[in-house]
């Protein structure tokens, strides 16, 4: 009688599973590395730092790309368990970090990633900034995750389509 309901309960989740191995495997790769992307920012825009933290490999590096009041470029490195602190310190009630992308280029060769994306970055509805992401990542056992991002930051020359 036991092995009759536990052949009961195996064919009851065999076709849960067959499609559970369907929707993993029906992924493409290009999808896969942007999710690791698309929760940076989703994280980001809720302000959930342990959302933010799951897309990043432990080590991982920031820089940003700017000029300065001279026109000259400058880089400057973050340290994402700071980046992680400012936004779990953010309060509820100020303005959502909004980062749009778009041209998105992915290349994607084994276990490594690159991810090369405008966006427009707003902070509730008011824009900010534009630029340019790099995102480096790498694919371990757990999946895909950001290990370098490199991005630019200007407030001219934006798409007008995307500062609005």
């Amino acid at each position: 009688m036991k092995n009759l309901r536990q052949n009961r309960i195996k064919l009851l989740l065999m076709p849960v599973l067959l499609c559970a191995g369907i929707i993993a495997f029906g992924q493409t790769p290009e999808e896969a590395v942007m999710e690791p992307v698309n929760l940076l920012f989703e994280g980001m825009k809720k302000a959930d730092s342990a959302m933010v933290k799951k897309a990043f490999f432990k080590e991982a590096k920031m820089f940003t790309s700017t000029k300065n009041k001279n026109g000259e470029d400058v880089i400057t490195q973050a340290e994402l368990a700071k980046f992680l602190n400012l936004l779990g310190s953010k309060n509820p009630n100020d303005p959502a970090w909004n980062e749009k992308i778009f041209n998105t280029q992915i290349k994607v060769d084994g276990g490594m990633a690159q991810v090369w994306t405008e966006y427009s970055f707003f902070i509730g509805e008011k824009f900010s900034h534009c630029g340019v992401n790099a995102f480096q990542l790498l694919k371990d056992q757990s999946g895909w995750k950001i290990i370098h991002i490199m991005d630019t930051r200007r407030k001219q020359n934006c798409n007008e389509v995307f500062t609005k």
